[in-house]
């Protein structure tokens, strides 16, 4: 595991490297190392980002850890976003003629 963790961390910094990435200054974590963290999670934590953020700082591959997203929580994500990842508030009529507009389900929320 510590070998893996190590390569996915070089393998995402050499091809910054070699696309000629550049950090800003003020950054607490470099880009190599925000790749890193969801490859470990895919890698060994069935991709719970959260668990893999708090193994990696608890044990010291990364002392300056990103925070938890604030919008993970279902009580601080909007409703428009919860139903699906993408806000249905407004998209167009279809035309009468369209298939599914004769239907039951809608499948569109009218614009007001």
């Amino acid at each position: 595991m510590d070998d893996t963790i190590t390569t996915i961390y070089c393998l995402c910094d050499d091809f910054l490297k070699a696309i000629d990435h550049r950090d800003d200054p003020q950054v607490l974590l470099t880009t190599a190392e925000v790749m890193s963290v969801p490859l470990v999670a895919a890698a060994f934590f069935g991709g719970n980002v959260d668990k893999t953020r708090r193994f990696l700082h608890e044990y010291g591959y990364m002392p300056n850890m990103i925070s938890a997203n604030p919008t993970s929580t279902a009580a601080s994500t909007p409703s428009s976003l919860r139903r699906g990842g993408l806000s249905f508030r407004c998209w167009p009529k279809p035309s009468r003629n369209h298939p599914t507009t004769r239907t039951k389900r809608r499948w569109w929320t009218p614009c007001p």
